[in-house]
């Protein structure tokens, strides 16, 4: 939706697209869950840093987008966000969870195994197939990519202990924020959406190498590809995580 909103006309200022992605925001905060509301507002305010940066030429729209987007989360969740800001002004968590060294960030990338309770806050497995598509579109380069990667890399740099500590105790948006490890869901998001160009790449490849150019084929191809990214991720991480997440932590 944000990025729809981008390419609607720079002097306009009201964009459906814009407001859109305000209501699932508002709608994200009333669900309950304040950690990944601050994950994917970072995320925004980042994504829209790296743009403006790196896309000068779209500056205005870049603005009006982003500035469109906070009036209506802020117009419909203020509800519960001024409370909220409220309450974690007077609240700095007392620990933090992260990964120690450069090697446990690697590892999070491995197939899921229970060896600690609560890897489910450490683990990023995102699959053969899912890690082909990334591929992919790094091999097929475009410009869109990069601020993407960009975002996602510096999320991935908050789940590494030397960065999350100074975070914690020099910001007061982090203060709150123990399990600085969740932070690679923003580095997920951004894995995915580069992802979905190489999903994009090898439907339209299918495409233009069946007979005719058969749209059918493009279909199947991307049926197939989603069908063999679920039977991996669920035989290969998430029936084990499953056991784990669903096992007594304290049991009598």
């Amino acid at each position: 939706l944000f990025l729809r909103a981008l390419k609607q006309e720079s002097q306009r200022l009201l964009r459906p697209a814009a407001i859109g992605c305000g209501v699932l925001l508002a709608l994200l905060t009333y669900a309950g869950s304040s950690h990944f509301l601050v994950h994917f507002l970072l995320f925004l305010a980042l994504y829209s840093a790296v743009l403006f940066g790196l896309a000068p030429e779209n500056r205005s729209s870049i603005t009006a987008s982003f500035t469109c987007v906070c009036v209506t989360f802020f117009l419909l969740a203020a509800y519960k966000v001024v409370p909220m800001v409220d309450i974690y002004a007077g609240y700095s968590a007392d620990y933090i969870e992260a990964y120690a060294n450069l090697p446990e960030v690697a590892k999070q990338f491995l197939p899921f195994t229970a060896w600690q309770s609560d890897e489910h806050e450490f683990n990023s497995y995102v699959g053969i197939v899912g890690a082909g598509m990334i591929l992919i579109a790094l091999f097929c380069w475009n410009r869109r990519t990069a601020p993407l990667l960009v975002v996602g890399l510096i999320f991935l740099l908050m789940t590494w202990m030397p960065i999350a500590r100074p975070l914690q105790q020099n910001f007061p948006i982090f203060e709150s924020q123990g399990v600085f490890s969740r932070f690679r869901v923003g580095f997920l998001f951004a894995l995915s959406c580069v992802a979905s160009f190489g999903v994009d790449w090898s439907v339209k490849r299918a495409r233009h190498l069946s007979p005719m150019r058969n749209r059918r084929i493009a279909f199947a191809a991307f049926v197939l590809l989603l069908f063999a990214l679920t039977i991996d991720l669920r035989f290969t991480n998430f029936e084990l995580r499953q056991r784990e997440l669903l096992r007594d932590p304290y049991p009598i």
